[in-house]
């Protein structure tokens, strides 16, 4: 949790503090001419906030003068706790996918980093600004979708009413007057939509989407105790488990997401169709001795 005191009246002021306590903590130094050049503010407010993260935080930091900065101590105790490691990778993987810019991320010095390619999929611009204004807004819409279940695309009348990303794909939450439930639909198959004037069902009524379940996961059993403990390190499990929320509306994606719908299936056809892959790769022969190669190291 973010101390108390960490927190002041003016909101610029609070995120000058976090960038202070962010530099300290992933680059171990921070100087008047970072808060200067990020924030376009005065060396003499520059100064007032170093003051300010000092008071609060006075065994997190020195001056040193041979390098004129102020440098993070042994005694070093994150102001922002929540900043932590995960807000580092994000901030790092956001750089990485270009999603920010470097003058956008309080990360200074830039590791070395890279991140594996994915498929986009492609999302019309005015598809997507209709879809958010009918959530916003709660109106119905009627969008021609594409089915990888059918070889035509199907009119459908929605009410939409949440966003959901599944590791791979943006869907849209919606009730489908056509099977007259809650169902997902994947944005990038909507190909044409506008707006309807018509009554809207209230996303209250998707119970699935407001049940929470509880998943518990757990090393395999099948693997050894130092491999176990691997894993345990890995996720930061307690006593052996880690448990967390998961929408019920959301419970198939997630279990797909980590390989374990199989689990729960004993029909050889379904389990066959979530095993399908909609793209194949077409020059396998070129690189399959690569693959080769780093199964075997």
């Amino acid at each position: 949790m973010t101390d108390k005191k960490s927190k002041t009246s003016n909101w610029s002021q609070d995120k000058r503090l976090e960038f202070i306590d962010f530099r300290l903590q992933w680059t171990g130094k921070i100087n008047r001419s970072d808060l200067v050049d990020f924030f376009g503010i005065s060396v003499p407010q520059a100064s007032l906030d170093l003051a300010r993260y000092i008071d609060w935080r006075p065994d997190n930091v020195f001056y040193d003068k041979k390098t004129k900065a102020y440098l993070k101590s042994e005694e070093f105790q994150p102001l922002f706790s929540e900043k932590g490691s995960r807000y580092y990778l994000r901030n790092l993987l956001a750089l990485n996918q270009n999603i920010i810019r470097s003058d956008e991320s309080f990360i200074g010095m830039v590791p070395p980093s890279d991140v594996l390619p994915s498929l986009e999929r492609t999302v019309p611009e005015n598809t997507l600004a209709l879809v958010i204004d009918a959530i916003n807004n709660k109106k119905a819409i009627r969008v021609s979708y594409l089915s990888m279940t059918s070889d035509v695309a199907s009119e459908r009348t929605l009410n939409p009413h949440a966003m959901v990303f599944d590791g791979h794909r943006w869907h849209v939450r919606a009730f489908c007057r056509t099977r007259k439930d809650f169902r997902d639909f994947v944005l990038a198959r909507i190909i044409t939509a506008e707006t309807l004037d018509e009554a809207v069902v209230s996303s209250e009524q998707d119970i699935a989407w407001h049940t929470y379940i509880t998943l518990v996961f757990k090393p395999s059993s099948d693997l050894s105790e130092t491999h176990r403990k691997a894993i345990e390190f890995d996720y930061g499990m307690i006593d052996g488990k880690i448990e967390i929320k998961c929408r019920k509306a959301l419970l198939f994606y997630t279990l797909k997401r980590y390989n374990l719908l199989k689990d729960f299936i004993t029909d050889n056809k379904k389990l066959n169709k979530l095993n399908d892959q909609f793209i194949f790769l077409s020059n396998y022969e070129d690189i399959s001795h690569i693959i080769k190669d780093e199964i075997e190291k």
